[in-house]
């Protein structure tokens, strides 16, 4: 510990005080509390007794980021997804925008790409529908990891889970871990193949923003989720030739 901070102990007392700033609750009414849930403050100053709890968000924090629906015209047993950077197990559940029903990875039925981030799965009951390509999935259930950390400021929660960070005010978790490479535009028409060329990776200030091995994105009207391959070079102006699975 440095030797410039010191602990020192203090009575849960006071009560509830909501119109004091959090410095002034610890410099002018330490041991008072800003916001009670559960707790039963006492007429005799500080706190009487909790009464019960309750979930202070009923979602699970999910396990993965947002998935997408690989390749339109999916049907069947076989479902392959887009921009999932971690590996779904047996019995995880999940559900497509647009398409009826909850579905379950059956046994054997995960083939992970952790280079492209993708995987296919075979479910145990068909789809009900074909889904839309880059469709959203959620996954209801998920076994693959439990919370790595929880952390709670004010009336929000932050959670770990999957080496993904999520926040919740109670009512959904947002992931808020997410690459920001300002926005980048497609830079020329009529391109194919193996790499893309792109402009507009400068941040607010200008500066270069350099997208890493394995980040995924989807490009406007263009089908597919991609995944960059290689750490590219980005010149001054933002401009980059990215080598992306797949073509």
């Amino acid at each position: 510990m440095p030797d410039n901070l010191q602990t020192y102990a203090f009575e849960f007392k006071g009560g509830l005080i909501s119109n004091l700033a959090p410095l002034q609750h610890g410099i002018q009414q330490p041991g008072t509390a800003r916001i009670l849930r559960n707790f039963e403050p006492s007429v005799e100053g500080g706190y009487k007794k909790i009464l019960g709890y309750n979930k202070f968000d009923s979602n699970i924090v999910p396990g993965f980021n947002v998935c997408k629906v690989h390749g339109a015209s999916q049907s069947g047993t076989t479902l392959i997804l887009g921009n999932v950077h971690f590996t779904p197990v047996v019995g995880d559940t999940l559900t497509i925008t647009g398409v009826s029903g909850t579905y379950t990875v059956a046994s054997g039925g995960v083939s992970y790409s952790s280079t492209n981030k993708r995987v296919t799965l075979t479910l145990t009951t068909s789809l009900d529908s074909s889904p839309a390509d880059q469709a959203n999935v959620t996954f209801t259930t998920d076994s693959s990891k439990a919370i790595n950390g929880l952390a709670a400021w004010e009336s929000t929660v932050i959670a770990v889970r999957n080496n993904n960070v999520f926040s919740s005010a109670g009512s959904g978790w947002t992931q808020i871990n997410v690459s920001q490479y300002g926005v980048p535009r497609v830079n020329g028409g009529s391109q194919s193949g193996g790499t893309l060329n792109v402009d507009g990776l400068l941040d607010t200030e200008g500066k270069t923003l350099i997208p890493q091995v394995g980040d995924t994105f989807t490009i406007a009207s263009v089908a597919l989720v991609y995944t960059v391959t290689t750490k590219p070079t980005v010149n001054a102006a933002g401009e980059s030739a990215i080598a992306i699975s797949p073509n």
